[in-house]
Parts: C-alpha cells; structure tokens; sequence
C-alpha cells in the first residue's frame, strides 16, 4: 500500500488497459523503450478500484476528492475508500478545455490506464511478453 503524496497522478502500480502504453512509449517517450522489457497480464478485484469512464466522471472525483491547499485531487483521500483508480476507456481527444482546470489529473493520465495503490488486490500476475535481444517473445 503505497502512501499517497499531493501528486497529480497517484503512487501505485501503473497499468495500461491494452496496449495503449506501449504505443505511447513508443511514440512520445522512445528513451523509455530500453528500459521496458516485460509485458504482465494482472487480475484484480474490481469492485475495489474507483472507475472513470468519461472525463464527466473525473471532474466528479475532482470536486468530490479536492485538497483545496494544492488544488489537486488527495490521493490520500481516495485510498481510504478505494484501493486503485481505472480510467478505461480513455479518450484523450474528447477531454473539454474546461477539464484541462478542473481535473488536470485526469488529462495527465495520457492513455487508457489505472493504478493500484493497494496491491492486495491483485488476484493474478503473469508474464506474457519479454524484450529479447532479437525481438519481442510472446508467450500467451
């Protein structure tokens, strides 16, 4: 359970809903490449995560979870009810303006994605893909 600080996006496990991340790395951050060489599949306990399904939604967490001295969303806050936040689907290109001010968190997310504060609830972890000096080896 990673202790929360007043951060934009959460500490936790980060994951990618599919394979959105790879293809962001991929395109905006290649210096990353190298330094990703495994590909896990997880479970979890989804009633247990906080879901964002539309950027209406997020800017609900905004007001709902505001720490008005830092004007971000207290992360610490939301673990005391949830154990990790989802943003799938996630649309970048339909995010308002108005939401870049009212749930920047939210825009900063950059891809369909969530994290896992609490990994308790992890029910399954395994690896389906490794970097190999010749390639990408897939074993799912």
């Amino acid at each position: 359970n990673d202790t929360q600080g007043g951060h934009l996006k959460p500490n936790g496990l980060w994951y990618s809903c599919g394979t959105d991340w790879l293809k962001f790395v991929e395109t905006e951050m290649p210096e990353l490449q190298e330094t990703a060489t495994m590909v896990y599949a997880i479970g979890y306990e989804p009633g247990k995560m906080l879901r964002v399904t539309s950027p209406k939604q997020a800017e609900r967490v905004s007001y709902r979870y505001l720490d008005y001295d830092s004007k971000r969303v207290d992360w610490g806050k939301v673990s005391t009810k949830y154990a990790g936040i989802e943003c799938c689907p996630y649309r970048r290109g339909e995010i308002p303006f108005d939401l870049y001010l009212t749930a920047g968190w939210y825009v900063a997310f950059d891809v369909p994605s969530g994290c896992i504060w609490d990994t308790s609830i992890l029910t399954t972890k395994q690896l389906v893909a490794e970097l190999k000096e010749d390639g990408w080896e897939i074993y799912r």
